[in-house]
């Protein structure tokens, strides 16, 4: 592991989100198969009152010039962090990002509120892309209306 961040999401401030930046998806595999994971599992269950672990999964770096892992940590600096899962339509990865660029970005750079974004495929489906972007307040995300899960970072 390199580095990990944690959040509360902000419409249930019971559930915490970890954001784990990995060396590679290898060293992500062994850990979650191997025995430091069973270790990791029994030290945090009596803290769940019967709440599960949910992973969710992998986005890879360096895709487009919005998923370096520079930006990806000054991304994750910011005060409250929304978090979108997207998908792209079938057929449709290919240009995405250049669409992307063409649209969302100028929105996002218009808006006073937002102050950057990552966005990257994930490994697991290529059509599904993580998106963060990078709000300077929660209020601010939540009242854009474009608020899927956001997090405020303790």
């Amino acid at each position: 592991m390199n580095a990990l961040w944690m959040g509360k999401k902000f419409e249930d401030r019971y559930t915490l989100v970890y954001l784990i930046l990995w060396k590679d998806l290898a060293s992500s595999h062994a850990f979650f198969t191997g025995t430091a994971y069973r270790d990791f599992h029994k030290l945090v269950q009596p803290a769940l009152n019967g709440r599960k672990v949910q992973w969710q999964q992998h986005a890879l770096l360096d895709q487009s010039a919005c998923s370096s892992v520079e930006h990806l940590r000054s991304i994750l600096s910011s005060p409250a962090l929304e978090v979108a899962l997207t998908k792209v339509v079938e057929g449709g990865v290919h240009g995405y990002y250049e669409q992307f660029a063409k649209v969302v970005d100028p929105i996002l750079r218009d808006e006073p509120g937002a102050d950057g974004h990552f966005i990257s495929p994930l490994i697991e489906n290529p059509q599904d892309q993580l998106l963060l972007i990078n709000w300077k307040s929660v209020h601010v995300s939540t009242s854009i209306g474009l608020c899927c899960e956001t997090l405020a970072y303790v």
